[in-house]
């Protein structure tokens, strides 16, 4: 035995043919609660009544050059500063039930920046109205990487 760790990942493994989950489902000894299908589905889309749907919708909106950290929930992102050197912003996701897609998504359509988004993000945190504070988009406009 290689020690507790090892264990833990032999015992929690979720590869296929890995840990104790898959012979106990190939000999019928577990009942599947959640089909392949949608399995398949949230391996593509985060459930839409967390702070996974607007971590997931941050990291979707940005370019991989933008993002200078991803945590559960916290993520920091690059957005323009006022001179050569770039200014860092961190998003704080505390609330695993907040941000979710109801409340979050028109921040999202509303955020022409990531600068935009990360200040509407921070008023929907602080319980703030983002509307007050972003600018309506301009039709073809830009919005967080996609296009009005």
């Amino acid at each position: 035995m290689e020690g507790p760790h090892s264990l833990r990942h032999w015992i929690r493994g979720l590869d296929e043919g890995e840990g104790l989950y898959w012979p106990y489902e190939d000999n019928g000894l577990v009942e599947r609660t959640v089909t392949e299908e949608r399995i398949r589905y949230f391996v593509a889309n985060p459930p839409e009544d967390t702070r996974a749907w607007t971590r997931a919708m941050v990291l979707r909106a940005v370019s991989p050059e933008e993002i200078e950290l991803v945590d559960w929930d916290s993520i920091r992102v690059k957005v323009e500063g006022r001179s050569y050197w770039p200014l860092y912003r961190t998003l704080i996701l505390a609330d695993p039930l907040g941000f979710a897609k109801a409340e979050a998504e028109p921040v999202f359509r509303q955020a022409a920046t990531i600068g935009q988004l990360v200040d509407g993000l921070e008023d929907l945190a602080a319980g703030g109205a983002p509307e007050d504070r972003l600018p309506e988009p301009q039709r073809g406009q830009q919005v967080c990487g996609q296009r009005n």
